[in-house]
């Protein structure tokens, strides 16, 4: 596998396309991937799995994966809607015009298509390996435009994909630089506050609470988590608490009221709300569709 840096790739949109799935919580078949591809989940929840590793790509997440890997996905929510993006790193100089995308987006299972070259971008690491990246929560519109752009195939489409795609890479590797940096500098400090939220996330806990208990100023705290999870205080506390209720509605017969009680919200109502904002389901939903598996 050649070794590059980002400086000598020309990222090159293949295709975009959105979709969205309602199926029975089960392993997909096995998949390819010929190209480079990105999904951003807008709703709902997907598992995927390899050889070696199982990642989850929750709403707001992007999922990126490598040429010539081997998968097979399972929805992890009733409905999941998801942007598919094929690209590669270099100008498809050997592609063949029958290999070119129509405007809507197909999978590639099938098409006699020639595998992506697939070097190895050492200051990219995201590029090499199933990667999941949940700090880019807000990305929808960034995604309707390229799929607008791609679909009407105006002028200059080409063009602008490209610089757009190029864009999204560049922030990611970015982001990606900084949250590695910042955790590698902050992480004796971090690592018990983050440890003492995972053990406490049921109670109330604020910026402050923290703050008081390790001798540091409340917006310092803020600091350390966002850094070390991309996601601020109230978000993680959200993140745990709802993978939390997720579990206790697949595992137990706990009511929704009894389940509200122990995690820390304010009702069966807050839940409610808090479940159905951050997976696109509700609670009642995922006990009924994890029955009927």
């Amino acid at each position: 596998m050649e070794n590059i840096s980002s400086k000598e790739i020309t990222p090159f949109l293949l295709s975009i396309c959105v979709r969205t799935f309602q199926n029975k919580r089960a392993w997909r078949s096995k998949k390819f991937t010929y190209t480079y591809r990105i999904m951003y989940v807008t709703e709902g929840a997907v598992k995927l799995k390899t050889e070696d590793t199982e990642l989850i790509c929750r709403a707001g997440s992007l999922l990126f994966l490598p040429p010539e890997l081997i998968y097979t996905t399972l929805l992890d929510s009733p409905t999941v809607r998801l942007y598919h993006l094929f690209y590669d790193l270099c100008l498809p100089r050997d592609w063949s015009e029958a290999a070119t995308f129509p405007p809507g987006g197909v999978f590639l299972t099938g098409l006699d298509v020639k595998v992506s070259a697939h070097p190895y971008v050492c200051d990219m690491e995201f590029l090499n390996r199933p990667t999941v990246i949940s700090t880019f929560r807000h990305a929808s519109d960034r995604f309707e435009r390229m799929l607008r752009e791609y679909t009407e195939n105006r002028p200059y489409c080409r063009l602008k994909l490209n610089a757009m795609l190029g864009e999204l890479l560049a922030e990611v590797a970015r982001a990606q630089d900084s949250i590695t940096k910042t955790s590698h500098a902050q992480n004796p400090v971090s690592k018990p506050i983050i440890e003492y939220i995972r053990q406490n996330y049921t109670g109330k806990i604020t910026c402050r609470s923290i703050g008081e208990r390790f001798h540091y100023h409340p917006n310092y705290v803020s600091y350390l988590v966002k850094q070390a999870t991309g996601m601020t205080v109230r978000e993680y506390i959200t993140s745990l608490r709802v993978a939390e209720v997720s579990r206790l509605l697949d595992e137990t017969d706990m009511s929704i009221t009894e389940i509200a009680q122990s995690l820390g919200f304010y009702d069966s109502s807050h839940l409610c709300n808090v479940y159905y904002k951050t997976t696109g389901c509700t609670p009642r939903g995922r006990r009924h569709y994890s029955v009927n598996i």
